[in-house]
């Protein structure tokens, strides 16, 4: 992850969205890639239920084709395309379900989905899941948090 030492999938997987915030907005003039930037900076916002920040980060990273890969941090000097991939589907599930459902409340619960990438650094071998208080709630693919979805498209 860029800077080198910040591990932004691990801040959002174990929940801690305040400090993700932080060291995604950190990253800013550092030469952190601007998609990865707008990528957790927006999985943040989202995460600590600033929905309409997070929906706004996310039409900027749009504009930039976000493509991330499949490998795992070992695979790639301490990167992690595939976490990076896999919060990019489930941030799009998230925003997807707060544009059909402008009163959308997400819950975060934790999920027993494997690391996507064993063997790598992570601390954490659990991931979030979306699940909604709101009226109208958020199921299937919307509430699988990004390690969950590593199965599904791996």
């Amino acid at each position: 992850m860029f800077p080198p030492g910040d591990d932004a999938y691990m801040l959002l997987t174990t929940g801690q969205c305040s400090e993700l915030l932080r060291t995604a907005e950190g990253w800013e003039g550092r030469g952190v890639p601007g998609d990865q930037h707008l990528l957790y900076r927006s999985a943040a916002r989202a995460c600590l239920g600033d929905l309409d920040a997070a929906a706004a980060d996310y039409q900027r990273l749009q504009t930039l084709t976000p493509s991330f890969g499949e490998d795992c941090p070992e695979e790639k000097d301490g990167e992690c395309p595939l976490c990076d991939r896999l919060t990019l589907i489930w941030l799009t599930q998230v925003i997807e379900a707060y544009r059909s459902d402008p009163e959308l409340t997400p819950v975060f619960t934790t999920s027993t989905a494997p690391d996507p990438c064993p063997g790598a650094t992570s601390p954490s071998t659990t991931t979030p899941e979306l699940a909604s208080t709101s009226p109208t709630t958020v199921s299937g693919a919307g509430t699988e948090a990004p390690g969950t979805l590593a199965s599904r498209i791996g």
